[in-house]
């Protein structure tokens, strides 16, 4: 086996877990951890001629996965449908962020998870990161989160599109790098395929340098520079009674179910402190690096 087919293959075995099918051009683009940066032609000639990569890889309509090709099919029929819903999602998304990016306290705004992919289900959240100011990450998170509980708009409360803001850091604390995992693709793809909606370029410039360490993994993606301010008037910011960090935080504490208290700064999943709010609760990273581990081993 050579190095660019095991790179082909390693791409596809992350990819084979959230039954994501990819073109050529992805393929080169999201290769993870090459022995070295493999040129688009060459990705192109290894799929045509390495006789080790046709036994193990199937194409359908220009997309490539492991499996048959019947598989491949499936996912891709699954891929366009999902881009369908992702396109539906975003009209609600655009009013969601209307509201969010006035908010006195924020800084910035991204999409994460499969809303960059375009890669959604009728059940999915739709998934926002948030940088704030200094030091108010909790007044952020107030003035964000309570529209979306009277309008019950939540996951587990909207039956459809719930809008998930629940990865919160302030300007001080954009090094992620803290909750990195030893093996940890997923933090690093996240990282890669983060979109900024909204935000100065110097911020989010200063916060793909300070993550630069998902680049080296994944050395071709680049970081998203598209739409930073989304058609909006920076002077214009929605005037609120202003209130001290601490009673912000007194009252979403209050409000915390059972099972996030028991689990606060325990993990990576929930974190909880001045600069940082991270409520993920079901975090798949240790299970997609089982996965994608389970799919090379054995082979290399």
């Amino acid at each position: 086996m050579t190095d660019i087919e095991k790179t082909i293959y390693t791409t596809l075995a992350y990819f084979s877990y959230f039954g994501y099918p990819l073109t050529v051009f992805e393929l080169w683009k999201w290769q993870y951890l090459p022995a070295r940066i493999f040129s688009l032609a060459e990705i192109i000639l290894a799929l045509k001629k390495s006789t080790w990569l046709s036994d193990r890889v199937a194409c359908a309509d220009g997309m490539y996965a492991i499996g048959n090709e019947q598989a491949v099919g499936c996912q891709l029929l699954a891929r366009q449908e999902r881009y369908a819903d992702a396109i539906r999602k975003e009209r609600k998304l655009k009013w969601a962020l209307w509201y969010i990016n006035r908010l006195p306290d924020v800084l910035a705004t991204a999409l994460c998870n499969n809303m960059p992919l375009h890669f959604t289900s009728k059940q999915s959240d739709i998934d926002i990161f948030i940088i704030t100011k200094t030091k108010r990450v909790w007044s952020a998170r107030l003035t964000t989160v309570t529209p979306l509980v009277i309008l019950k708009q939540r996951p587990g409360e909207a039956k459809q599109d719930p809008i998930d803001s629940s990865f919160f850091v302030s300007e001080e604390a954009l090094d992620l790098s803290v909750w990195r995992h030893k093996f940890d693709p997923y933090f690093a793809y996240w990282l890669a395929m983060l979109t900024p909606v909204y935000g100065e370029r110097e911020l989010w410039s200063k916060f793909f340098e300070k993550n630069s360490w998902a680049f080296v993994e994944i050395p071709n993606a680049r970081p998203a520079i598209r739409a930073y301010r989304t058609r909006l008037n920076d002077n214009y910011k929605i005037p609120f009674f202003p209130i001290s960090e601490d009673r912000a935080r007194q009252i979403q504490e209050k409000k915390f179910p059972q099972d996030i208290k028991l689990r606060l700064n325990k993990d990576s999943c929930i974190v909880v402190s001045g600069d940082v709010l991270k409520f993920h609760k079901n975090d798949r990273r240790a299970e997609i690096a089982r996965h994608m581990q389970s799919m090379i081993c054995g082979i290399f």
